[in-house]
Parts: C-alpha cells; sequence; structure tokens
C-alpha cells in the first residue's frame, strides 16, 4: 500500500512539474480547442539563442495549421478591434493531420531574461472529424489571459524566470 502511495506521489509531482514554470524549466498551457475541449498542450522553452513552441496533441486531435506571435506587450501583437489574427502572426505552418510540431524562434531584442507574451494558435481535426480553432491557455481556462477583443484569441505569458 504504501508502494502504491509513493508511485502516485511521484507521478502526480512528475506530471505538475512538466507544466509548472520553475526557473529554467519549460512552460506547457493547454491547447484548447472550440473553447472547451483539451485538445493538446503547447511545450514552451527558451535560452539565449531561440525560443522553442512544440505542440503536441492528445489523442484523436491532430494539427491542419499553427501560428505564433511572440512580442512584449499586447500591442505587438497582428490585431483587429482587439482580437488577435493569427493569419498575420510572424512564425507559421501548414500541417496534414499532424500529432505534433515545433516551431522554433530565434530571439529578438528584449526578449531573453523579460517576460513576453506568447500567442499560439492551431487549427485541428478532432476525434469525429470537426474541424476547430485553438487557443494554447494556462490551467485550461481562457481566464487571465484573452485579448480584449471580440473573438475568443488568447495568449500566455512566458515569465523571466523561465529561460534557461
Amino acid at each position: 500500500m504504501k508502494k502504491s502511495a509513493v508511485s502516485l506521489t511521484i507521478v502526480a509531482l512528475l506530471v505538475a512539474l512538466s507544466t509548472a514554470t520553475v526557473f529554467g524549466y519549460p512552460i506547457g498551457p493547454t491547447l484548447l480547442a472550440g473553447q472547451t475541449a483539451r485538445a493538446g498542450h503547447v511545450r514552451i522553452t527558451g535560452n539565449a539563442d531561440s525560443l522553442t513552441v512544440e505542440f503536441r496533441m492528445v489523442r484523436g486531435w491532430c494539427l491542419e495549421k499553427t501560428h505564433v506571435h511572440v512580442g512584449l506587450s499586447l500591442d505587438d501583437f497582428p490585431q483587429n478591434k482587439g482580437g488577435a489574427i493569427p493569419g498575420k502572426f510572424d512564425y507559421k505552418a501548414d500541417h496534414d493531420c499532424a500529432r505534433g510540431f515545433t516551431h522554433n524562434i530565434p530571439l529578438q531584442d528584449g526578449w531573453y531574461g523579460n517576460a513576453v507574451f506568447i500567442a499560439t494558435h492551431a487549427v485541428v481535426t478532432g476525434p469525429d472529424g470537426q474541424r476547430e480553432t485553438g487557443w494554447a491557455v494556462n490551467c485550461g481556462n481562457l481566464e487571465g489571459g484573452q485579448f480584449p477583443g471580440r473573438n475568443w484569441s488568447a495568449y500566455i505569458v512566458f515569465p523571466a524566470n523561465a529561460w534557461d
């Protein structure tokens, strides 16, 4: 009984650390599709050379398009009436129902060691063939990271202490 309790504690700790923001560790927001479905995760890491944004889908979901934009403030993002415009993001790729994809983004002046805003958007296909739009959100919900416009575009903050 003690072994299984210890094993569960270790597994819970590893899961928590895999998505935590700790000095030099990656952050892992949820990729939310259609505002409610957990379609995957986005793992973000940064070092003195680049920022890496890795999309990973859960079973039954796949990527059709990915878009990423990074800025020091929300004013750095292409927007229309306060909503982000993913088609105008700096980094984008098309996919053929991929289970994952990684964008390696060269650092821009002022990013390293500072908190940066990151919007990660995807067009995804779900288990029943439905096509949805998805955004990376902290803690699996939209609170605290949504652009002010009418669409449900979202961003996360990569904190200063998360850089390697």
